[in-house]
């Protein structure tokens, strides 16, 4: 996956490289992407030579936690772009639309593998599976889980 978004990053800096007519938003824009850019290659630098399918400690599952900040500050520079100041804005909205889309299964998988690494994260036991109501969220419904998850982990900073 942050591969993925790498890839996805480095298409959409090379169509803003190409736009002709250079302004602050379109130098803005590039600051932000390159500083995106930095942020995946220190979440893949992070994760080299690491087995991913399997957490073995507590360590690894630390590993994705530091993963998951560096995405969601990702994610947070993807939100600093205002594609509507580039020329062709439906194009880059649909790049950027990639990377966020790739960025945001990547952070699923971190919280996926810190829950599988570390019971701590994990659901308890107790809690049925298949009846989420009785896992005491405000709503039943996983767009509204997935943003109290995700927004939890987005604000928390990892040094």
């Amino acid at each position: 996956m942050l591969i993925d978004a790498a890839t996805h990053a480095c298409e959409f800096d090379y169509s803003v490289d190409t736009v002709q007519e250079v302004t602050g938003a379109v130098e803005q824009c590039k600051t932000a992407v390159h500083t995106l850019i930095e942020k995946i290659g220190a979440a893949l630098a992070a994760v080299r030579g690491r087995n991913l399918d399997d957490i073995r400690s507590l360590g690894d599952a630390n590993v994705y936690s530091f993963v998951l900040g560096l995405v969601a500050d990702a994610q947070l520079l993807l939100e600093a772009v205002d594609v509507q100041l580039l020329p062709h804005p439906e194009l880059h909205v649909e790049l950027l639309a990639n990377v966020r889309k790739t960025l945001c299964e990547a952070a699923s998988i971190c919280i996926k593998q810190q829950c599988a690494g570390n019971p701590e994260y994990s659901v308890p036991a107790e809690c049925d599976c298949q009846n989420p109501q009785e896992w005491d969220f405000p709503s039943t419904s996983m767009e509204a889980v997935y943003s109290i998850l995700v927004g939890d982990f987005v604000e928390c900073r990892i040094m």
